[in-house]
């Protein structure tokens, strides 16, 4: 029987004759019961098991931000480089949701830096939701800078969607290129500017970045006095 159609019956045990089922596992895990899923696992829980998605008892625990329960299944063996249905893995969904112990705990557990199966990086992850510490630690870690989805969008145009300006200084001093182009001819500095982030797109431009009110300020030029007569 396929794993869809065990959720399908609640009733019935995923873990054989043991008296509890793979949805109280879930709960447990999203509810943040940390002695309750050592519990399950200590009576036999498998920690790969996964919901119809392809998530895995870790993706579930860093996707709720619960450093303790990623530490849990970690030391439960989970493997930290498997992929759900959308090729995302572990330091994917854990730099998704901001959670920088679980991204900590999976790069020394020697998680992939990059993701060669899908289309995007979990620096790209990191740029969209605008945490310049987690895309920092990853570029430390080996992350490239310029990695590109399929429709050629760098982790520096993703960082456009947040408009972080923090998150465009990291990605560039570790080196993202602000000239690349996606496939609809964009850069990072236009995306950013679609989008109002005029900050972000500063400093793509090389610019320190300044308030949008001192750039109005700084625009206003005073009107040349004329003279009176003597």
């Amino acid at each position: 029987m396929s794993l869809a159609a065990m959720l399908l019956v609640a009733a019935a045990p995923l873990f054989g004759e043991r008296s509890f089922t793979f949805d109280d596992v879930i709960v447990a895990v999203r509810n943040a019961k940390v002695k309750e899923v050592a519990t399950f696992l200590a009576r036999g829980a498998d920690v790969e098991a996964t919901d119809a998605e392809g998530n895995t008892l870790l993706m579930l625990a860093v996707r709720e931000k619960d450093a303790a329960m990623t530490d849990l299944l970690l030391r439960a063996r989970a493997r930290v480089n498997v992929r759900n249905v959308r090729n995302e893995t572990p330091l994917m969904l854990a730099a998704w949701s901001r959670c920088e112990p679980c991204v900590e705990m999976l790069i020394e557990r020697e998680a992939l830096i990059d993701n060669p199966a899908a289309p995007w990086t979990p620096l790209h992850y990191a740029a969209h939701q605008g945490d310049a510490r987690i895309a920092a630690r990853l570029l430390q870690a080996g992350a490239k800078p310029n990695a590109r989805s399929a429709n050629g969008t760098t982790p520096l145009m993703m960082g456009a969607m947040s408009g972080v300006p923090d998150v465009a200084k990291v990605l560039m001093s570790g080196g993202a290129d602000p000239a690349l182009r996606n496939v609809n001819q964009d850069r990072a500095e236009d995306l950013a500017l679609k989008r109002g982030h005029t900050e972000y797109a500063a400093v793509t431009r090389g610019e320190e970045p300044r308030s949008l009110g001192r750039r109005v300020l700084d625009s206003i030029k005073p009107a040349a006095r004329t003279p009176s007569n003597p």
